[in-house]
């Protein structure tokens, strides 16, 4: 998170999960005391009865109906899980992998180390944002990630990250 200040950070009441949000995996370059306006600042809890805290910089996009729909499976298949108390098992994120290209087609082969209970990975790439959100929101969508990308003064091989931010059973 590189210490911006937490109180910058909202949580999203259950009532309005799950949600598909695009996250920024570096926070390096922004404000450490002030939003930045086109951003959103998530604060996350997951992991069951873990209760671990994830704060998210990024944005929250537009699910087609299928994505919503599978959006809700993958939550109700997990919560109470405590998937990511005392780590999660392999079983679990295969399992997981299976239910996510099942459902939507989409893999989290680089992002499976996020699984936990309320928070589900799935790998970035442009066709997967395409294969997701609603078409009437991509443009919007594309421009919000150039607009973020010019705020990096590194190249980065990977920008974003992809969540299904669901409810946590504690």
């Amino acid at each position: 998170m590189n210490e911006i200040k937490k109180e910058l950070f909202e949580y999203i009441s259950d009532k309005y999960l799950p949600v598909l949000f695009l996250a920024k995996n570096s926070t390096y370059n922004l404000p450490k005391d002030k939003k930045v306006e086109t951003l959103e600042y998530i604060a996350h809890q997951t992991a069951g009865f873990a209760c671990n805290q994830h704060y998210l910089v990024g944005k929250i996009l537009s699910p087609k109906d299928k994505t919503l729909i599978a959006m809700y499976k993958l939550e109700k298949e997990y919560l109470e899980s405590n998937s990511g108390f005392m780590n999660t098992s392999l079983d679990e994120i295969i399992s997981y992998r299976q239910k996510l290209n099942q459902l939507l087609g989409v893999d989290c082969n680089h992002t499976y180390t996020h699984f936990e209970e309320g928070i589900y990975p799935i790998d970035y790439s442009k066709e997967t944002i395409e294969k997701l959100v609603k078409k009437r929101t991509l443009k919007e969508t594309r421009s919000f990630m150039k607009q973020v990308e010019k705020m990096d003064r590194l190249p980065c091989i990977n920008l974003w990250n992809i969540f299904i931010l669901g409810q946590n059973s504690d």
